[in-house]
């Protein structure tokens, strides 16, 4: 799951210069996602499944490729695929649903996220994520992201974690 999130840290970054031009984003999105500080796990927010017979997957066969749309869509789908929630042309409410279920109850901020996620992204509310070009597994990782990790609502305490959360609250704001 970690070399999961490492790379869909680094299609945020991809994703976010993508947004047409109409679309003004502040300043502090672009420096949430510091690519020189993507290790730096800031928000605490960390949905541990509680499932231990689950393994670390493999996802050698999705591609790592987002230099197109295309490209980009296909390999968010392929790790959607592989973790269960992706049907046909769309996410699929119900395993997302169960999946969040099974997060750690033991983490508040996970539960809120999972809470926003099932609120804000599920039933189709993740097409009006993105622009009008995204393809639908990238509206939802989109979605999804930004309710997980804009909306993060415990931050760890050091100062670059300080400077990632002030950088969230200001993106939230322009992001509307």
């Amino acid at each position: 799951m970690a070399k999961m999130m490492h790379l869909l840290n680094l299609f945020v970054l991809f994703l976010i210069s993508t947004v047409s031009a109409a679309d003004e984003i502040d300043e502090s999105c672009f420096e949430m996602f510091d690519p020189e500080d993507l290790e730096n796990e800031c928000c605490e927010t960390d949905f541990e499944i509680n499932d231990e017979s689950e393994e670390e997957e493999d996802f050698s066969d999705c591609l790592n490729d987002f230099s197109t749309d295309e490209a980009k869509c296909e390999t968010i789908k392929c790790y959607y695929k592989h973790d269960g929630v992706w049907k046909d042309d769309g996410i699929d409410d119900d395993a997302v649903k169960t999946k969040l279920q099974k997060s750690d109850s033991k983490n508040p901020p996970a539960q809120k996220a999972a809470e926003r996620i099932m609120k804000y992204c599920l039933n189709g509310k993740y097409m009006k994520y993105g622009t009008d070009d995204d393809c639908p597994s990238v509206k939802y990782f989109l979605c999804s992201y930004i309710n997980t990790v804009v909306e993060c609502d415990s931050w760890n305490k050091n100062e670059t974690c300080a400077k990632h959360s002030e950088n969230a609250s200001k993106c939230k704001a322009s992001l509307g």
